[in-house]
């Protein structure tokens, strides 16, 4: 991992991981492959790499690896909370249990602080077969963290359609080329990423398609923005003492009982709804400016920035 300060003049080296094998059956010269069974001998090629994404100089890495003993891939998330310097363990966001492959993340994060990982998964599906639409191989899943990927949600299937193992009959193109290079975007409002589809045939065999899909940057199932009135944040000060006081005003008393997210520079803080309000409170905050943001529901209203001094 490499960080620059000047808006990319100058960079520094502040992160080496660990080695580990890349995810696949077999090779294409320098390139590990997911796949046998294609006119090239194997197919889809892909080293491991995923996608770093950062917000509030806290970094984040997804990225595939060989799983244990006949598992070709598993996909795993690390974070930095210093810039980049020093990372956690990883972390393995495909939860399942099968030996089925997951490979070729992707992860973004939104304006707010919520993450988006995507990767293709084979977990549901017993085999595949090159160019085959009669036998489904894999579909998309996702997982969501809504506090800046201190935590998870549950893992779950992004693409509503199964998808067979797409056949590359352009003999133009590079045999073993499938779904390089999937990068996943945000918005303040949604998180969106495209993929490589087989589900569409031509001439009775299933071939590569863009597919688009997005999810809302709040948590699934969570309080809509119209349910919303007003957040508002400032710091209250006696002459000795500080306080960052937060509250978020709803338009009825329906959501009283569930749980917000607001963040203050990036440190997230679970409150529950009490009636139409939710109110958090920051005792001797550092003197200075803060940004205090509803991170979930997320997309919401703007951070705001008060001043304790």
């Amino acid at each position: 991992m490499y960080r620059s300060t000047d808006g990319g003049n100058t960079w520094t080296h502040t992160f080496t991981g660990s080695t580990f094998p890349g995810p696949g059956v077999g090779a294409s010269g320098y390139f590990a492959c997911m796949f046998n069974g294609s006119p090239s001998g194997v197919y889809w090629r892909h080293e491991g790499w995923g996608e770093p994404a950062a917000f509030n100089n806290v970094v984040h890495l997804v990225y595939a690896q060989d799983g244990a003993g006949a598992d070709a891939g598993d996909v795993f998330y690390i974070r930095s909370t210093d810039s980049g310097v020093t990372f956690s363990a990883p972390f393995k966001l495909n939860s399942d249990a099968t030996t089925r492959p997951q490979w070729q993340p992707n992860i973004s994060v939104s304006p707010s602080g919520t993450l988006f990982a995507t990767w293709y998964d084979g977990r549901e599906f017993p085999s595949c077969t090159y160019g085959n639409p009669g036998v489904p191989c894999y579909r998309m899943w996702s997982r969501k963290s809504t506090d800046n990927g201190a935590t998870w949600l549950a893992d779950d299937s992004l693409s509503d359609v199964a998808s067979p193992l797409p056949a590359q009959p352009d003999v133009t193109v590079q045999g073993t080329y499938a779904g390089d290079y999937d990068y996943g975007s945000a918005t303040a409002s949604q998180h969106v990423t495209s993929w490589d589809d087989g589900r569409v045939t031509i001439s009775g065999q299933s071939q590569q398609d863009a597919f688009f899909d997005k999810e809302p940057t709040g948590s699934s199932g969570g309080i809509p923005c119209g349910d919303l009135v007003s957040f508002q944040a400032r710091c209250q000060s006696n002459g000795t003492a500080h306080r960052i006081q937060a509250k978020l005003t709803l338009t009825n008393t329906s959501h009283s009982g569930e749980q917000v997210t607001i963040t203050v520079d990036g440190n997230p803080n679970s409150v529950t709804i009490n009636g139409n309000k939710a109110q958090l409170v920051i005792n001797n905050p550092a003197l200075g400016q803060h940004t205090v943001t509803l991170t979930d529901p997320a997309g919401c209203f703007a951070p705001v920035v008060t001043n304790c001094n």
